[in-house]
């Protein structure tokens, strides 16, 4: 909470991103936790050295964070 509450005040981002793979259930349940929405899932190649994997993007904006945390 910290760091996101510094990425916001620092370089003010309006809103984050994250996306991190479909069946990796920890960061997925961290993320909704935090206060980050869910948005879609899709499938995509994460990377050039990457094979395809469905992924879930979680958004939060700074007004959600700030409802949330302060």
């Amino acid at each position: 909470v910290l760091s996101m509450l510094h990425y916001f005040e620092t370089f003010h981002f309006k809103k984050m991103l994250a996306e991190p793979n479909a069946n990796n259930t920890s960061p997925n349940k961290t993320l909704e936790s935090l206060g980050f929405r869910f948005l879609e899932q899709i499938v995509t190649v994460p990377g050039m050295n990457k094979v395809e994997q469905p992924i879930n993007r979680w958004e939060i904006t700074r007004e959600e964070f700030e409802k949330k945390w302060t």
